[in-house]
């Protein structure tokens, strides 16, 4: 697996669609969620929200799919079994899924 240091240089659009994976399987803890609601407010120019806003407003910054949260509960139901780890498997999910945003 990638260096996680160097993963993350010059892309910190992972971390945003990691946390929004994790968030997405209900791995992300509240408080981490809370502070990704500020983290995109703050760049995305939106006023408080939910947790389930800050998605809201990624999916449409990124012009991502409204289903996209059932999709990756999907998805993680079906490959917890092989992949357990959620933080690995929302690292394999934003490398699959998103690699036209993450170049």
């Amino acid at each position: 697996m990638t260096d996680v240091p160097d993963r993350y240089k010059d892309r910190p659009i992972l971390v945003l669609l990691e946390n929004y994976v994790l968030d997405a399987i209900g791995a992300l803890p509240r408080e981490k969620s809370a502070l990704m609601a500020e983290v995109i407010a703050k760049n995305w120019g939106v006023e408080g929200g939910s947790a389930a806003d800050w998605r809201a407003t990624m999916r449409a910054n990124l012009e991502l799919p409204d289903d996209l949260d059932a999709s990756l509960r999907d998805l993680w139901e079906r490959n917890k079994a092989a992949i357990p780890d959620t933080f690995d498997f929302a690292r394999m999910a934003v490398d699959k899924l998103f690699k036209d945003i993450t170049g």
